[in-house]
């Protein structure tokens, strides 16, 4: 817990009615995202754009347990799958994350995080919405169409995934300084865990106590719902995560780099590599 600054005492010193009771509650109950952000002095657009990306993460940890977690069994087994698609469904996103290479690649050589990263995020999460809607767009016999065509689309969705991981790590990496990261991403890593364990829960009891599913097996009225419900906070994870989140080659990326030490006046002396850093912009 920071201590207040000289300033604030002085300035409760001459309030009277304010006591020190006060200035301790002031700094007891603060997050500890507010103390990380104050002891990197972070500027308020960066500051920002962190909380953004946190609120994108929560709704992209909705998307992901609801969409690996037993509604998709339960999903599988109605339309007919068996031991084989199962294991194909589960090695889908094994395999889907080899095109994280040919990824990195091209955003490496483009930097173009946002672009790739916005477009390929809503085709991926977007692509859920489709997999619910496969009974009553393809209401045909036999069922291995539809599950094949479920097969696909999730396959397609992985795939365009790939470029969300190799877009948002360096992105993150960029705008939150070194010496703060290890403790932020701790936090963030918690929140999500919890976060997790919650809405899989949650998840399970809504499945469990909805008509029509029982002992995993979900009926195809309600199979589908869930997925609709899944693809909306996924695009919604990616919506905030492009267009509130500061872009590092964006001018703004200038701020990271005087909050990272890297470059404490305009005047100083730079090195090439980070002179290009500040001047790409997308």
């Amino acid at each position: 817990m920071d201590s207040p600054t000289l300033r604030e005492v002085k300035a409760l010193m001459f309030q009277p009615e304010v006591s020190m009771k006060a200035l301790r509650l002031k700094y007891r109950f603060r997050s500890p995202f507010q103390v990380i952000f104050d002891e990197a002095q972070l500027l308020p657009e960066i500051r920002r754009s962190i909380v953004m990306m946190v609120m994108g993460n929560i709704f992209g940890n909705l998307f992901g347990v609801i969409t690996n977690g037993s509604a998709l069994t339960g999903y599988a087994e109605i339309l007919g799958s068996n031991d084989f698609t199962f294991g194909v469904l589960t090695g889908i996103p094994l395999a889907a994350s080899l095109m994280q290479i040919p990824a990195a690649i091209l955003v490496s050589r483009t930097q173009k995080r946002k672009r790739y990263m916005m477009t390929y995020g809503v085709v991926s999460r977007a692509l859920w919405l489709l997999v619910g809607l496969v009974p009553w767009l393809l209401p045909m016999s036999p069922d291995a169409v539809r599950l094949w065509s479920v097969i696909f689309l999730i396959g397609i969705s992985a795939a365009s995934g790939s470029f969300i991981n190799v877009s948002f790590t360096p992105w993150m990496a960029d705008l939150i300084p070194i010496r703060i990261r290890g403790r932020w991403m701790s936090l963030r890593d918690g929140m999500n865990a919890v976060g997790s364990v919650l809405i899989g829960l949650l998840t399970a009891t809504i499945l469990d106590n909805s008509s029509g599913y029982t002992g995993g097996l979900t009926t195809e009225r309600h199979a589908p719902n869930a997925y609709w419900l899944s693809g909306a906070p996924g695009s919604c994870s990616s919506e905030y995560e492009v267009n509130y989140v500061l872009n590092s080659f964006h001018p703004g990326g200038i701020h990271v780099t005087l909050t990272d030490g890297a470059v404490r006046f305009v005047s100083d002396t730079v090195n090439m590599d980070t002179f290009r850093q500040l001047c790409v912009r997308d």
